[in-house]
């Protein structure tokens, strides 16, 4: 653990605890995706509210699951990967399309189809 090098919060300069086995722990990379790096130049409101507005959404970013599934890191793969959002290919139109991981394997996410029925742009339709 590093100790505290400024006296002031690294994010919104708010004077830090003169103490600074009293100033908050903040982990450079998050602590669930393996971080163990930390500092103490972060004041507890920031690092409270990157904790609960800023590092849950890496979980959200499908270019983290993937990177985590290509380098083969079985372990954070389970831990972060299940739930967690991923893209893949249409294996019918090419395009990029978003899915789960669900048991460790992509799912292409469910859509609600509104009770009409699917409606497809004419000039698709002529195609």
């Amino acid at each position: 653990m590093m100790q505290s090098f400024f006296n002031n919060c690294l994010f919104c300069r708010k004077q830090l605890p003169e103490d600074a086995n009293k100033s908050s722990r903040e982990h450079v990379i998050p602590d669930f995706i393996g971080g163990s790096l930390v500092i103490r130049d972060v004041c507890s409101t920031c690092n409270n509210r990157f904790g609960s507005e800023v590092d849950h959404r890496i979980l959200e970013d499908s270019r983290i699951i993937n990177v985590i599934n290509r380098l083969n890191l079985p372990e954070l793969k389970q831990k972060v990967a299940e739930g967690g959002r991923t893209v893949g290919k249409d294996t019918v139109s090419g395009e990029e399309v978003e899915g789960i991981v669900v048991s460790g394997q992509p799912r292409l996410q469910s859509r609600r189809i509104e009770p009409d029925g699917i409606s497809i742009p004419e000039e698709e339709a002529k195609a």
